[in-house]
């Protein structure tokens, strides 16, 4: 919010970010209602998440980005960059300051075994842009990982936060690992840790979790469908209501949010390099298979969380439209032999592979079209 308000703007003092949270801003009259003096009041509810311990979960897990959360598997966390590039792939947090945090717990063998331990980790993917947006004016930035462990009660309770910079202007990688303190210095330095967290948490969010994969990743859909069925085809009439406006939201977002100079490269951690950011997410994460539940909570292994909002509530909703979906697909295509003789559907799927996705038509997350993988693509859209 301060970018889009003043680029230059800073903190005077540490004190200021802790008003910022608990007092809120005040905004200038509303004088004319363009995009850019209407957002700060859309926003201006969204700083009471302050930056305290529970708040930090709150915002992570319930808010913006639970698909981000992942189970740990393996010890120890190794990035898989090209250490010649990024410096040395092994992480700085070990097993002493895990076992540290969570002392009278258990052990980290066991945290891992009995799936307690869980990672958000932008390390790889943001630590290549790392020294690019540090050219820009006023800016910083790093990769990260932030670990948390699952209490007794059921929550997330964060362990550690690791920020890396890789060798730039002649250095050598830098990386540090904070934890929560009690001693004045301990603390601010733990609050910086997760305000950069928190930070590149908006930015993923943005630019994965929403503008990639609700509108851009959409779209190879949305023009397959206008180009290959025909109005009155059932699987046109089951998707339009859902896609209706979408372009037309898109071409807008083209035009005033992700723009070059707009407000997202204004706003979050990327800066400029947003979009760029945005393609490289997706050539390294899309999988189509993955991007409904439940199957994007299976591969994470986030089900492991009782208190999981997205994966509870979401499944239900989830077994709402497949019953409904599926009702639909099936009165309309009673035996399979309908599908595959049916050629504007066919000639849809095909754009969409080949065309709309072509960059990935060849990996194994695409099924056969075929009436159960046909309800299955309709709940991914």
């Amino acid at each position: 919010m301060t970018a889009i308000i003043d680029s230059d703007l800073g903190f005077p003092y540490f004190n200021a970010i802790d008003s910022l949270f608990n007092e809120g801003v005040t905004l200038r009259p509303l004088k004319e209602k363009k995009l850019t003096n209407i957002l700060p009041r859309l926003l201006k509810e969204t700083v009471s998440f302050g930056l305290g311990t529970r708040n930090l979960l709150g915002r992570l897990l319930l808010v913006l980005i639970p698909y981000s959360i992942k189970l740990v598997t393996e010890w120890p966390l190794k990035s898989k960059l090209d250490p010649k590039i990024y410096g040395p792939s092994e992480s700085a947090i070990t097993t002493e300051i895990i076992e540290q945090e969570i002392r009278g717990f258990m052990t980290l063998k066991e945290a891992i075994n009995q799936k307690k331990l869980f990672i958000i980790d932008f390390h790889d993917l943001f630590l290549p842009y790392v020294s690019k947006v540090r050219e820009i004016k006023g800016t910083t930035f790093y990769g990260s990982r932030t670990l948390f462990f699952l209490s007794p009660d059921g929550t997330l309770r964060p362990l550690a936060i690791e920020l890396t910079r890789p060798p730039l202007d002649g250095k050598p990688q830098w990386k540090e690992v904070f934890t929560p303190s009690w001693n004045a210095t301990g603390v601010w330095l733990w609050r910086l840790a997760k305000a950069h967290v928190l930070a590149q948490e908006s930015g993923y969010r943005q630019l994965v979790s929403h503008w990639l994969r609700t509108h851009a990743a959409t779209e190879p859909y949305i023009i397959a469908t206008n180009r290959q069925l025909s109005v009155i085809h059932p699987i046109y009439r089951l998707l339009h209501p859902h896609f209706r406006y979408t372009m037309e939201i898109n071409a807008f977002a083209r035009e005033v949010l992700i723009n070059g100079g707009g407000i997202i490269e204004n706003s979050f951690s990327p800066a400029k390099y947003s979009m760029e950011f945005s393609s490289v997410a997706y050539d390294q994460l899309w999988q189509f298979n993955l991007q409904a539940l439940p199957a994007d909570l299976i591969s994470s292994l986030k089900l492991t969380i009782e208190d999981y909002p997205f994966a509870n509530d979401g499944l239900v909703l989830w077994d709402s439209m497949k019953e409904w979906v599926s009702d639909y697909v099936n009165h309309h295509y009673p035996e399979p032999s309908l599908i595959e003789s049916d050629q504007e559907l066919q000639q849809w799927w095909t754009e969409i592979l080949t065309v709309g996705h072509g960059d990935k038509k060849d990996e194994p997350c695409w099924p056969v079209l075929k009436t159960d993988s046909l309800c299955g693509i309709k709940l991914n859209k």
